[in-house]
């Protein structure tokens, strides 16, 4: 049975990339070879743009794909939930808590790690946002819960 992440603070979804600058500008390094900056291998890449006013993205979470999401320019909300299941000294679920923080991506230095069975939604977007994603899978339509009765049932 799948199981959301247990959460134990915010900070511990952050990931901070390395930059070099020199007189030419800035350069930021996402890598998940080598000296990984991911925790995961990239196998696919995403942007999103032009969010009209009030809109919100996302509503949903991944099966088993993890990913990372950086505000390249401009700013969005990202609100992630998660449930914490307890168990007992049997082994069943005695308790779960859900648990939910709103972070602020409005750096092109820091990524947002989204791992599998945590609830995701975008909101707050900058008019000129620009939000990239690193996926560690493919599209599969399948690998999406899109509601969040359905993520609660599939954790318990």
């Amino acid at each position: 049975m799948p199981q959301s992440q247990p959460y134990t603070s915010p900070s511990e979804y952050l990931l901070t990339f390395p930059e070099h600058r020199d007189t030419r500008g800035t350069l930021v390094v996402a890598d998940s070879l080598g000296e990984p900056t991911l925790p995961f291998l990239v196998q696919r890449a995403f942007w999103i743009t032009d969010v009209p006013t009030h809109s919100q993205r996302g509503g949903h979470a991944h099966r088993t794909c993890h990913e990372a999401v950086v505000c390249a320019k401009g700013r969005v909300e990202i609100t992630l939930k998660g449930i914490s299941i307890k168990h007992n000294s049997e082994n069943n679920i005695s308790n779960s808590d859900i648990w939910e923080h709103t972070f602020v991506l409005d750096n092109p230095h820091t990524a947002l790690h989204i791992p599998p069975m945590v609830w995701c939604r975008l909101k707050n977007f900058s008019a000129d946002c620009v939000l990239l994603c690193f996926a560690s899978e493919n599209y599969d339509a399948h690998g999406y819960i899109h509601h969040f009765d359905d993520f609660k049932s599939s954790l318990g």
